[in-house]
């Protein structure tokens, strides 16, 4: 069995995903759907949270579509933290 693979993924790119939901998005979903295992700076959650204003006007989305399309990144399909 050959081990999984596992890739760091930089915080742009997470905010680039929920911004736009065009590549970076399909990107994300696409790995973790092979199966590939994400890592991100523990800092990432916070700084998602915190972000939610900006990420509601970068995005054009509401409130409860930007959360949820985290809960899609980060919960449903998880990108796992990591001290770096």
């Amino acid at each position: 069995m050959e081990p999984a693979e596992e890739y760091v993924i930089d915080k742009n790119i997470v905010f680039g995903a929920l911004c736009a939901r065009g590549f970076s998005f399909e990107l994300i979903k696409f790995l973790q759907d092979k199966g590939i295992k994400l890592y991100s700076p523990q800092y990432l959650h916070e700084e998602l949270n915190e972000k939610t204003d900006r990420l509601i006007g970068y995005s054009g989305l509401n409130a409860e579509e930007v959360k949820l399309l985290i809960r899609v990144l980060l919960i449903a399909n998880p990108i796992s933290f990591a001290c770096f």
